[in-house]
């Protein structure tokens, strides 16, 4: 059997969240406040993971915050929705992501 190679993604979520992350092999991060998610977030800035996935109900409150580090290169933070938080701010936040990668909406067309 061959060993595991560690992923360069983490997905950051509530304590006891993110297993389908975790059976695909990603990196779990738990996190229980906002605080504690941009301490991460820091720290792992120029770091070993180059995509962090980011549950969307822990970073409704620090948008802009996120938003700073993600002007970086690396790593490149995504939010994921979640059933905690019904403001749709993942959608949105991706489809401003894709309308700066590819120039068009292609998703709302």
């Amino acid at each position: 059997m061959s060993k595991r190679q560690e992923t360069n993604v983490a997905y950051v979520g509530p304590p006891g969240g993110g297993l389908g992350f975790q059976l695909a092999g990603i990196r779990v991060l738990a996190c229980s406040d906002e605080k504690e998610l941009l301490d991460i977030l820091s720290r792992e800035k120029g770091g070993r993971y180059e995509i962090i996935f980011v549950d969307e109900g822990l970073a409704e409150n620090v948008l802009p915050e996120i938003e700073k580090l993600n002007e970086d290169v690396l790593p490149a933070v995504v939010l994921i929705a979640s059933s905690s938080s019904s403001k749709k701010i993942a959608a949105r936040k991706m489809d401003q992501l894709l309308l700066k990668a590819v120039g068009s909406d292609i998703i709302n067309k």
